[in-house]
C-alpha cells in the first residue's frame, strides 16, 4: 500500500515517470500548505491607520498572503500592499516593515486609510508552512 498517491503531469510528459520537474503536483513531495486562515474586520479612522495582530506561534517565520477589501461590500480583494504608480488607492495594506512583518510567533499588519472618513476594512491572510512530511 505504500505506493498509493496521486500525480498530476506537464503535458506531453508520461505517467510513469518518476522525474520530479515533470509533475505538476505529486503526493509524493511534501509542498507549502495553508496552516493557518485569519479573517477579519477592522475599524479605521478617517485620515488614519491602524495596527492588528494574528497570533500563530508556529517557531518560524512563515510565509503569508494577505488580503483586503478596502472598500466595503465591494467584493473587491486586494492582495498585499497599496500597488506601485497607483496614486488613487487610498486605502491599503501598510508596506513599511516596521508596521506590517511577519514573526516566529505572530503576524503584526497595519491597514492606511486616506479616505477622509471612518471605514471598517475587511481582512484575510492566509498563513503557509510546510507540513514535514514530504
Amino acid at each position: 500500500m505504500g505506493n498509493i498517491g496521486f500525480k498530476v503531469m506537464l503535458e506531453g510528459k508520461d505517467i510513469s515517470s518518476t522525474v520530479p520537474t515533470d509533475h505538476i503536483i505529486s503526493s509524493k513531495y511534501g509542498a507549502v500548505k495553508i496552516v493557518q486562515e485569519n479573517y477579519g474586520t477592522i475599524t479605521v479612522g478617517s485620515s488614519n491607520n491602524v495596527s492588528g495582530t494574528i497570533p500563530h506561534d508556529l517557531g518560524f517565520v512563515p510565509m503569508v498572503i494577505p488580503y483586503i477589501e478596502a472598500t466595503p461590500g465591494s467584493g473587491e480583494w486586494r492582495m498585499g500592499c497599496q500597488p506601485i504608480g497607483t496614486p488613487h488607492v487610498d486605502t491599503y495594506l501598510n508596506n513599511d516593515s516596521s508596521k506590517t512583518y511577519v514573526g516566529t510567533t505572530n503576524l503584526v499588519f497595519n491597514i492606511v486609510n486616506n479616505t477622509g472618513s471612518s471605514k471598517n476594512v475587511k481582512y484575510k491572510f492566509y498563513i503557509m508552512g510546510d507540513s514535514g512530511n514530504g
